[in-house]
């Protein structure tokens, strides 16, 4: 049987050195969020983004960035970052 989730994503993906395509963000199952109520295509549009996503963006730019010169440490605490911007986001509902 074939079930549609809903699905948050916020993140990017590039390719590695070898070509390998990875990725870097969160995918957070909202099903349960949208089981009682329909969320019409307006109500995604650009103008209602909130200042928690645009920080995911810009989490993620400085992400890709740090690890591209090679600041792992940086790299590693930007993870942290992110993990904490998706659990704010998927409270969000």
């Amino acid at each position: 049987m074939n079930e549609v989730r809903w699905v948050l994503n916020r993140g990017a993906l590039t390719p590695d050195k070898t070509g390998a395509i990875q990725g870097c963000g969160a995918y957070i199952d909202t099903t349960d969020a949208h089981r009682d109520t329909f969320i019409s295509a307006a109500s995604l549009s650009q103008d209602t983004v909130s200042t928690l996503d645009v920080a995911a963006d810009h989490c993620i730019a400085a992400h890709a960035a740090l690890e591209r010169g090679g600041h792992f440490d940086l790299h590693r605490i930007s993870e942290m970052l992110l993990f904490g911007i998706g659990q704010a986001l998927a409270r969000r509902g």
